[in-house]
């Protein structure tokens, strides 16, 4: 019982919405609580280049378990609802996120 409170108590937790899994589907309101995750703990730690960040396919699996196919769909869907950019560039090509905000909110 000990290990299931600690294990619970760690920060590796996500924080997903309800309401924003029945609007968007389970696999992409977890993609982007991990990506605000990521955005907040880049910000925080003032590493961040135009509100720009990387997260590879491979990362965010072990983040998330999410694969590569799951990520593509999920990052489309994000995107279609105007809440993230994304961009790869390079080669190998990297993936570059960027959350988009609703100033009027």
């Amino acid at each position: 019982m000990q290990n299931s409170i600690n294990l619970l108590r760690c920060n590796d937790n996500i924080i997903i919405n309800k309401k924003l899994i029945h609007e968007i589907g389970i696999d992409a309101a977890i993609l982007y609580s991990e990506l605000l995750n990521r955005y907040e703990h880049l910000q925080q730690r003032d590493v961040l280049e135009s509100d720009i960040f990387e997260y590879t396919i491979i990362d965010m699996n072990k983040a998330i378990t999410l694969t590569g196919y799951q990520q593509r769909k999920a990052i489309k869907t994000l995107e279609k609802q105007g809440l993230i950019v994304s961009k790869a560039c390079g080669l190998p090509a990297k993936r570059y996120f960027k959350i988009l905000t609703d100033e009027r909110t």
